[in-house]
């Protein structure tokens, strides 16, 4: 599609490059200011933050000896507070951590310094934590069986 004399002059004129691909590939999967890479970063801090509320959510039914979760999650309403609160305390923190004055790019340039053996050892780093927090987060219902 990209070698249509006609689709080259138009991507050409429109976006001032003859290699729409490589275009395609700099602008959605390169670009750390908007492609997928901060998606990625944004989705993952994201999990990780609503991961760990959860946990503490958990702990704080156990300090207080009582059961929370049929109580907001079975009414519509405290349902969705909870929800709302959860996402936007993440959300929060979140910009904070990564989106703010944009340091998601003083952390891609620091990433892009590190050896290939480091980013080896931290997604296995990562990927074992991620684990562990599943773990976590499985064992920490289980602390409310008491109440």
């Amino acid at each position: 599609m990209y070698k249509v004399p006609s689709i080259k002059r138009y991507f050409a004129t429109k976006y001032n490059t003859d290699d729409m691909p490589q275009y395609v590939d700099d602008a959605v999967f390169d670009n750390p200011t908007s492609g997928q890479p901060i998606v990625w970063a944004g989705t993952h801090m994201g999990i990780l933050l609503i991961a760990i509320q959860i946990i503490i959510f958990n702990i704080v039914q156990v300090l207080i000896n009582r059961n929370l979760n049929n109580y907001i999650f079975d009414n519509e309403k405290y349902k969705f507070i909870a929800i709302l609160t959860f996402l936007t305390i993440a959300g929060v923190v979140n910009y904070m951590i990564v989106f703010k004055d944009k340091k998601y790019l003083i952390y891609f340039e620091d990433f892009n310094k590190i050896s290939r053996r480091t980013i080896i050892c931290y997604c296995v780093f990562f990927a074992l934590g991620y684990i562990l927090l599943i773990i976590l987060i499985v064992y920490s219902f289980s602390w409310l069986k008491n109440i």
